[in-house]
């Protein structure tokens, strides 16, 4: 590791501009039911065993309410692109879809089928990263920065950048613990166009939280989708809490991205597909892209966000 620490150093001072490495994916599970929906909770209960279960499958799901008092506009809005017609229907990044559920939340055959077509997009490769942090403004105001790169070597992309805001295990009403992630807003759009060979895109977002929404259980998911008039295939999602997000990099949690973090990212790298080092502390995440491993592309994030001592 002496070897690794002392390239990582010298990488940090030169400004270091190389490519990242291939990006793994998430998948993006949209499912669309109700209340009044008797067949969604195979569909509900599925997504939340998926949910909790360690290690979590590499998915967010969205919960679109259609037809009772939790819809949303983007809600209907997706379901008329999806053209829905029956209830509950799930897209896998807008590639691929199941219809149907059980009124069992335990229903194995639903279950089986998630599992089986998350592990199926998760086999697709993807060139686009995304970088998320969400800083907490006070009076419940709130500015979310999401970072969207495009890995070496890849042609230029025409992408839409799209932002959902979800409460999780909400409407909370017993026995109904599988009510997950259910979308509550979402923000602005925005239209981007990725370049291998320039800086990453930086997108921002500034909201004030609906006094209504449980902040605790109140998640930010971003995802990238292939420009287009409807709905695009999904490039990449991701996800941050709207409280406790930090900054990438901030891994002993002062508040800035120093040397001391530097000091603990060495202690996690283990290169690429390896996992983190044995020397990294217990429950310090240095995986800064979500990919499982502790390498040059969490490198460059860290380098991105060195702010030095504050």
């Amino acid at each position: 590791m002496r070897g690794a620490s002392a390239a990582l150093a010298l990488l940090l001072l030169a400004g270091a501009t190389s490519p990242t490495l291939a990006a793994d994916r998430t998948v993006l599970l949209e499912n669309f039911g109700g209340t009044w929906c008797i067949y969604c909770p195979g569909a509900d209960g599925a997504i939340s065993r998926l949910l909790d279960e360690q290690p979590r499958l590499r998915f967010i799901p969205i919960r679109w309410h259609i037809g009772d008092i939790y819809q949303i506009p983007m809600g209907y809005q997706r379901d008329a692109w999806y053209n829905v017609t029956g209830y509950p229907t799930s897209w896998f990044d807008a590639a691929n879809s199941f219809v149907g559920g059980s009124t069992d939340p335990y229903n194995q055959a639903v279950y089986n089928a998630y599992r089986n077509l998350i592990n199926y997009r998760l086999g697709f490769t993807t060139p686009v990263t995304i970088d998320l942090n969400c800083r907490d403004l006070g009076n419940s105001n709130f500015e979310l920065t999401a970072t969207i790169g495009l890995e070496s070597g890849n042609p230029n992309m025409s992408a839409e950048v799209w932002f959902a805001i979800l409460e999780d295990h909400y409407p909370e009403r017993a026995p109904y613990w599988y009510y997950r992630y259910t979308a509550r807003d979402t923000l602005p759009t925005a239209n981007v166009t990725l370049s291998a060979s320039e800086a990453p895109v930086v997108v921002t977002r500034n909201f004030t939280a609906n006094p209504t929404w449980d902040q605790s259980e109140t998640i930010i998911v971003v995802w990238v989708e292939l420009a287009n008039a409807g709905i695009g295939l999904v490039q990449q999602a991701a996800e941050i809490p709207l409280l406790g997000g930090g900054i990438p990099g901030d891994l002993d949690g002062d508040g800035d991205v120093d040397l001391s973090d530097f000091t603990v990212f060495q202690l996690c790298f283990g290169g690429s597909s390896n996992p983190p080092a044995p020397t990294c502390p217990p429950g310090t995440d240095a995986d800064l892209d979500d990919d499982g491993d502790v390498d040059l592309a969490d490198f460059i994030i860290f380098q991105q966000n060195f702010t030095g001592s504050l």
